[in-house]
């Protein structure tokens, strides 16, 4: 009875891996995201989320797979667009490329902290002196 259980659940683990791992097959040249996203739709049932004025920045995308898993199709379609996607459960959300984290920055927040407050310390210092 164990056993038929302990088999029982490694079959329907793999089916559910297997529903999840969707093979997509495309071959696009320079096609608008629209229109690979319902061929993409076609073939594994997957929905995207998307709002129509971030599709209007989107460049056209070139794409030949076959029988590539969908992680990957989606990876070389979002390779050089100013979009980025999250997968959640059986949606796709598409959302607008958020800039790298730049060291730069961190470095001139600090540098401007340290200044105001060594102006704010500075400054402290005279006002009780007139």
């Amino acid at each position: 009875m164990k056993i038929l259980l302990i088999l029982m659940t490694s079959v329907l683990m793999q089916v559910s891996a297997s529903t999840f791992a969707q093979k997509i097959t495309l071959n696009e040249k320079q096609a608008s995201l629209v229109s690979i996203f319902e061929k993409i739709n076609k073939q594994s049932g997957v929905d995207f989320l998307v709002n129509i004025d971030l599709l209007a920045k989107a460049k056209p995308v070139s794409i030949n797979v076959n029988n590539e898993e969908l992680s990957v199709v989606l990876d070389k379609i979002f390779e050089d667009q100013p979009l980025e996607y999250t997968v959640k459960d059986r949606a796709v959300l598409v959302t607008k490329r958020r800039p790298p984290f730049s060291i730069a920055w961190l470095v001139a927040g600090l540098l401007l902290t340290c200044m105001v407050g060594w102006w704010i310390r500075k400054g402290s210092r005279y006002r009780g002196r007139r």
